[in-house]
């Protein structure tokens, strides 16, 4: 749980019927005022959307090392050039 003071403020200007709306939602989710709600409502959101953003860098990372490990020139070794060539041999 944060125990941060709270020192810091949005304020946010919106349209009436959207403020009625967002205070009807408060109300029947439960919690004590319209500041809770939003507060709970944005946070929540917007975690969820950092680590989102996070895994898709991350997943980014992932594929461009993938691709970059796919298109190194590959290192044929002394038993896969016998193995091709006896292959060549059999099958043409």
């Amino acid at each position: 749980m944060r125990t941060s003071i709270k020192d810091a403020r949005i304020n946010i200007k919106l349209a009436s019927q959207d403020k009625i709306t967002i205070e009807q939602a408060a109300v029947l989710g439960g919690f004590r005022s319209t500041t809770d709600y939003m507060m709970k409502v944005l946070l929540e959101d917007s975690q969820r959307r950092i680590e989102v953003s996070q895994q898709l860098i991350k997943n980014e990372q992932d594929a461009a090392l993938f691709y970059e490990i796919l298109n190194r020139p590959t290192q044929v070794n002394k038993k896969l050039s016998l193995s091709a060539a006896k292959y060549k041999r059999l099958f043409g």
